[in-house]
C-alpha cells in the first residue's frame, strides 16, 4: 500500500470548487419579519444568510404597512446585491 504524501484534509483545502461558496447555500434560513423591521436590519439578515422571509400576519397591521415592509425587503435585497457585485 502506497503512503500518500498529502493528507485528505490538505487535498480538500487545495480543491478548487466550480461553485463559489458565497453564491451557494445548502441550508435554508427562514426568518419571521414584522412590520417594524428596518431596511438596514433586513440587509444584515440577508448578509448573515437569510434565504426566506416570512411575514407575521397575525399582528394587527394594515395592508399598507405590509406593503411598506415588502418594499423595504426588496430594496434591502437590491442594495445587498449591488454591494456584492462591487
Amino acid at each position: 500500500m502506497r503512503k500518500s504524501t498529502i493528507s485528505n484534509f490538505d487535498h480538500l483545502l487545495k480543491y478548487k470548487s466550480p461553485i463559489k461558496a458565497k453564491t451557494f447555500r445548502s441550508t435554508q434560513i427562514v426568518s419571521s419579519i414584522n412590520v417594524e423591521s428596518s431596511e438596514e436590519k433586513l440587509q444584515q439578515m440577508i448578509a448573515a444568510g437569510m434565504n426566506v422571509a416570512c411575514f407575521d400576519c397575525s399582528q394587527e397591521a394594515t395592508l399598507d404597512e405590509f406593503q411598506k415592509s415588502i418594499g423595504c425587503l426588496r430594496s434591502a435585497l437590491k442594495n445587498y446585491n449591488a454591494q456584492r457585485k462591487s
